[in-house]
């Protein structure tokens, strides 16, 4: 499959991965990860479907439509809704981004419910410009914030210095926190045991403050 950019010529490869490369005479080359969410979505094609379809990313459109000029690679790496995306997820999204010593500039796009964790998770990564983004809006839809929210997460990646950038409704927030080995626990336990969990220590704190409430009246009952 091919695709044109202007008057570039992008190929196609496909390996254990699927890569689109695009050559030019830039010297700063970016890649490009697709997730999923919102910016990818699309009204369903097959029969008998219900709500959106998440299709081929979004950004290939866009750039193509903007005709770029620069050195870039595309690798759509998910096609999920942000809720689905798990720790396994999180864990194959971290190990491209860390690994590939060839890319320093990298935009990923992202659903908006939990880009912001995504972002967290990825913080431990000190020695490359990662930038997130995605839509409120399909980029299919007339209206669509994507196109804007894209451009803009291209030039943070191009001029930023290193770091973990979220790039969303023309604010650029930068995330310096690193994950605990208790957050990335969480990341890795299921919901519903999550949830269980949380309603254990729930209870266990009620406990403990009733507990405390009763010590403190015992002892003004002993002093009177």
């Amino acid at each position: 499959m091919k695709y044109i950019f202007s008057a570039l010529l992008i190929k196609r490869i496909t390996k254990n991965n699927v890569f689109l490369n695009l050559q030019n005479k830039s010297t700063m080359k970016i890649l490009f990860i697709q997730t999923g969410g919102t910016i990818d979505k699309y009204y369903p094609v097959t029969p008998n479907a219900n709500g959106f379809e998440i299709g081929e990313p979004a950004f290939i459109r866009i750039l193509k439509k903007a005709a770029v000029e620069m050195e870039l690679d595309i690798h759509p790496l998910f096609k999920k809704d942000s809720h689905d995306l798990d720790f396994e997820n999180l864990k194959e999204l971290y190990t491209i981004c860390s690994k590939m010593d060839e890319y320093e500039k990298i935009v990923i796009t992202h659903g908006t419910d939990t880009i912001m964790k995504t972002a967290e998770y990825l913080s431990r990564i000190q020695n490359k410009t990662i930038v997130l983004t995605g839509s409120y809006q399909p980029e299919s839809m007339k209206n669509s914030d994507a196109d804007f929210n894209l451009g803009m997460a291209v030039g943070v990646a191009k001029m930023a210095p290193n770091g973990i950038y979220v790039v969303l409704k023309g604010k650029i927030d930068k995330i310096n926190l690193k994950p605990s080995k208790l957050d990335l626990l969480r990341l890795s336990t299921p919901k519903d045991l999550l949830e269980k969990i949380d309603k254990v220590f729930i209870a266990l704190n009620e406990q403990r403050k009733k507990e405390a409430e009763k010590s403190k009246g015992e002892n003004k009952e002993n002093k009177v």
